[in-house]
């Protein structure tokens, strides 16, 4: 769980500190909602919400504002290592996701 830091304005901000397991539990949701993130109807506030609900079993209190930025970075980053060929970004997270775990997804369920 994060820490209560004060900024410099005075406000009191929530610094999260994104374990595996949350990470992991933000790839399986993003992957299990991927047709209403991409898809034009829906409105992706309400998706990052039921995302955000989802992964606070793992990290309490985040928002789906900060899935959606941690979706974003993890992306980017992701995308740096992917080559021309034709692995897409799911296919890539889902083997980053096996190699790091097996079969073994229970044993990552504490942060």
């Amino acid at each position: 769980m994060g820490t209560i830091s004060t900024a410099a304005e005075g406000t009191v901000e929530q610094d999260r500190r994104w374990c595996r397991a949350a990470v992991l539990r933000l790839v399986e949701e993003v992957k299990i909602r991927h047709h209403l993130l991409t898809d034009k109807i829906t409105k992706n506030t309400a998706v990052w919400k039921d995302v955000a609900a989802a992964v606070s079993e793992e990290l309490s209190g985040v928002s789906g504002a900060q899935c959606n930025q941690k979706w974003r970075n993890l992306k980017l980053q992701c995308k740096k290592f992917v080559d021309h060929s034709k692995t897409t970004l799911l296919q890539l997270l889902d083997k980053i996701k096996h190699h790091l775990l097996g079969n073994d997804w229970i044993q990552l369920k504490a942060c």
